[in-house]
């Protein structure tokens, strides 16, 4: 009998506790945080797809590689295998300068894009062709950038990127 008293007690306690308090639920010292803007990650991805483009006709056309630092934001890394962190304008541009002395075709191809409207990263498959003495090779990478959106301009926050193993023929 004992048992049933208490276990009631606690009932009448807890139930007492569930009370709504008026205004939704809420108490006077409780907010609501607005829910974050949805974003249409649609509309990021093909901003994105077509940057990917404009950089590889800059590459491929005219081997501009000041067209191509223009893409990566001021504190934008780059993250290059076998070499030290590249940032800066000044060190991206050297480094597509240099690059593009052999490599005469770029083309990336967008796998997915997953973020919100301020950064969104990128995974993707690369297929680059060079020429080093006169004699043309390929190589296929897979790739991650990271885009960070500057005043509704996206441009790159981190890349980096490696190399695929060759497929047996």
């Amino acid at each position: 009998m004992r048992t049933i008293a208490a276990l009631s007690f606690i009932g009448i306690l807890i139930l007492g506790s569930c009370q709504r308090n008026d205004e939704n639920s809420l108490s006077k010292k409780e907010t609501v945080v607005p829910a974050a803007p949805i974003t249409d990650l649609g509309a990021i991805r093909q901003i994105i797809i077509r940057n990917q483009i404009d950089i590889g006709k800059h590459i491929n056309d005219g081997r501009d590689s000041s067209m191509v630092a223009k893409y990566y934001h001021t504190d934008a890394k780059l993250l290059v295998a076998g070499e030290p962190f590249l940032s800066g304008h000044a060190n991206l541009f050297r480094f597509w300068r240099d690059a593009t002395a052999s490599l005469k075709g770029l083309e990336r191809v967008t796998v997915s894009c997953e973020g919100n409207d301020q950064l969104v990263y990128e995974t993707g498959i690369a297929t680059a062709i060079y020429e080093v003495k006169g004699k043309k090779t390929s190589g296929t990478y897979k790739y991650l950038t990271i885009w960070k959106n500057v005043n509704n301009t996206w441009l790159i926050a981190a890349d980096t990127w490696n190399s695929l193993p060759e497929m047996p023929e």
